[in-house]
Formats: C-alpha cells, structure tokens, sequence
C-alpha cells in the first residue's frame, strides 16, 4: 500500500525519536520542516533563526531553545531528509517484486523525491558542498553512502544468482551506479534539462542497466514483446 504523507512522517519521527513523540519532539520536527524550506529558500548562510521560525512557524526564541548552534539544526535537518527519503524509496521497491524492476525503482525514486520534495533536493546540494568542508559532515555523507551502496549492492548480487544480471563485480557496480545516481541528482538540481525528469531517468536506468549486463522487454510494432540485451 502507497504511504500517504502523515504515514511518512510519522515513519521520520519514529526513526529520529524512538521514544514516545512527546509534544516537544514535534516541535522540534515542525522547525525541521521549516528549516528545510528556509534552506531551499536562502541558502545555509541566509537562513537565520529568525526566518526559519517564520517558516516553521514559532517564535524566534522557541527555535534558539531547541537548537542551540545552526549546525546542530542543519545535521538534523539532513538525517531527517534522508530518512524521509528512504522512506519513499522503500516504498516505491516494495511496489515490485523482481530484482531488476526493484533496481529500477531505487534508482527512479531519485527523481520523484526531487520532483516531490523540490527543497530537499536543494537542501541536499547544500549538503554536499557542506562535506567539501566540514568534516563532520563528510563522515555523516559516507555513513550514509555506504548504507545505500549496500542496499544497491545487495540487488545486484540477488540479480546475478537469478541469471538477471551478469556482473562480475558486484561491489564495483554498486559504487558506479550510486556515483551515477549522484551525479543526476546534482544535474537535475542545477542545470537547465531540454529532457524530461522521466527522459533523464530512463536513460540512467539504462546506463545502468546495461554495466549489469541487464536485458528489457521492448514491445515490438506488431503489439508482441522480445527480449533485447542492453549491450551495445
């Protein structure tokens, strides 16, 4: 079953906070939300605890009271996007049944979390420039990373035992193919696209696709369908 939004954020709370979600652990996830949206907005230099709390609205001091340096904010800020991310990308894989199409969901669900969350995506080009120089942050990035690397990786192993796949290095493969993932999240999130988010997707997909030695169901003009191996 498709999470709605309030299924998603209570999935982000109950991961954050484990215990019970007392009335200031949503407070403190409503000035989260609005952090994320002041980011997406000003930049991290520009969002002042000031106009965060306008958008979460709260008061000024409520913000100062909960969060006693911006970077304890901002490191909490990006926990909560990426778990709300994994959130919906466990859902969109949960919708399939085979390896490949759950490949093929992990790595579109990247393109509709930017499309649905706009100042997430922007707030993650954020994170990354913040990794470049904080070094808190890059180990925050890379405890992530490898978190995803090994969920890729993990499809592609079960892939290749069920004859989906013909990858020689899974490992390797599962590197790539977050590398590409990245690399369209940032291009999407700061270049002018002539093609589609779904174009752009699909094409990632295939790229992908086809380093694993992956085949497709094309149909063909007559209505049937045939497999075709995505090797050039």
């Amino acid at each position: 079953m498709k999470k709605t939004e309030a299924d998603i954020r209570y999935a982000v709370l109950s991961e954050l906070f484990p215990v019970a979600h007392s009335k200031s652990q949503k407070t403190t996830l409503s000035i989260i939300e609005g952090a994320i949206k002041c980011y997406g907005t000003y930049g991290i230099e520009g969002a002042t605890y000031e106009k965060i709390a306008k958008f979460a609205k709260v008061s000024r001091p409520l913000v100062q009271h909960y969060f006693k340096s911006r970077e304890a904010l901002f490191e909490l800020t990006v926990k909560y996007i990426r778990v709300q991310f994994q959130q919906l990308v466990v859902d969109f894989m949960k919708r399939e049944t085979g390896v490949r199409d759950q490949l093929e969901a992990y790595i579109r669900s990247t393109f509709t979390w930017v499309e649905k969350y706009p100042h997430h995506g922007r707030v993650w080009i954020l994170f990354y420039f913040e990794c470049s120089v904080n070094k808190k942050m890059k180990a925050l990035n890379t405890e992530l990373v490898l978190l995803g690397r090994s969920r890729i990786q993990a499809l592609i192993e079960a892939g290749n035992q069920q004859g989906i796949f013909k990858c020689a290095n899974a490992a390797e493969s599962a590197y790539m193919i977050q590398t590409m993932i990245t690399g369209a999240l940032v291009s999407v999130g700061t270049e002018t696209h002539p093609a589609s988010h779904r174009e752009f997707a699909q094409r990632i997909v295939d790229d992908c696709m086809t380093r694993l030695g992956a085949t497709r169901t094309i149909a063909a003009s007559v209505g049937t369908s045939r497999e075709q191996s995505l090797r050039p």
